[in-house]
């Protein structure tokens, strides 16, 4: 077996060379473009203590290192690409068991695709092909053909120009699901960036305009549990003076921001509290107010 390169045939292993080297290159862009489908179409956000934390360097470090060939595993064998029985609707499968119940907020994102069952399958087979591809051209290609026999070398070609044309289509079919991905990404910054979501997720506050607001989360309701802290005697805080002392410390608070015009119309809408009045000898009512208890609200007249 001749040891050196046969010169009349120098051309032809040069060619083979660049088309192995387009082969791979297109395959290492494949490889990394579903590494960032992977780590960017499932993953979550928690509530820390400083903030909000996501996870997703943790999604790219725990796909950074894996072969091809388990990165096309975890992509047709997870959730990413879902075959749809026909006739029948899928619902999404909830992680809610799944949740430590630490009370901290958590928001997960899923990007997935439904195809047909028979669309499923060709994709499945045409990645295993391509995974079984990569592998005999990196471990088998001088096996398989002999660099210094013209016929094989051209053979050699004609199967290269087929692996690109495989491995490209499979590329552009990853392109169109990124670019769809990067789309809902944008979607959502301009969602998490609106003011009617930041005063939803982090005051509660109904985005549309309504009165159905999350009252737990509501500065206001916060502001009141507070201002009940501090102020209450025998169980009940005057209404005015939580009023003074929200004014005082939480001036941004007020009804109106949360559609009402008065306070005892906002602290019954809550759900949350109960009112009382207490008439003094001098007819003058004093409303008072404490968290919502079992009991019946105070209604006392004191002679």
């Amino acid at each position: 077996m001749p040891i050196g390169p046969i010169y009349p045939l120098h051309n032809l292993n040069r060619d083979i060379q660049r088309k192995l080297g387009r082969v791979m290159l297109m395959l290492q862009y494949y490889e990394r473009g579903l590494k960032a489908l992977l780590a960017y179409s499932n993953f979550e956000v928690v509530q820390t203590d400083n903030g909000f934390r996501h996870n997703l360097d943790d999604n790219k470090e725990s796909v950074r290192n894996k072969t091809l060939g388990q990165l096309v595993k975890q992509y047709t064998g997870g959730k990413m690409l879902l075959p749809k029985a026909e006739g029948e609707e899928k619902v999404p499968e909830s992680d809610a068991e799944d949740e430590p119940d630490d009370g901290k907020i958590r928001m997960r994102f899923n990007s997935s695709v439904e195809v047909s069952s028979e669309e499923y399958e060709r994709i499945k087979a045409q990645l295993s092909e391509m995974v079984e591809m990569r592998n005999g051209l990196v471990h088998h290609f001088i096996e398989r053909f002999d660099l210094y026999n013209e016929a094989s070398l051209t053979s050699a070609a004609d199967y290269l120009d087929d692996c690109y044309t495989q491995v490209s289509a499979q590329h552009e079919a990853l392109k169109v699901r990124l670019i769809a991905l990067d789309k809902s990404r944008k979607i959502l910054a301009e969602l998490f960036n609106s003011t009617e979501y930041k005063d939803w997720f982090f005051r509660g506050l109904d985005p549309s305009g309504g009165r159905e607001h999350m009252w737990e989360q509501t500065p206001v309701v916060k502001a009141l549990f507070e201002a009940e802290q501090k102020l209450a005697a025998e169980g009940w805080t005057k209404l005015n003076d939580a009023i003074n002392y929200i004014r005082k410390h939480y001036p941004e608070d007020f009804p109106k921001r949360y559609r009402y015009k008065h306070w005892d119309q906002l602290i019954k809408a809550t759900n949350l509290f109960d009112l009382g009045e207490r008439k003094w000898p001098d007819n003058q009512t004093i409303v008072f107010y404490r968290t919502h208890q079992q009991e019946i609200a105070l209604t006392e007249s004191i002679e």
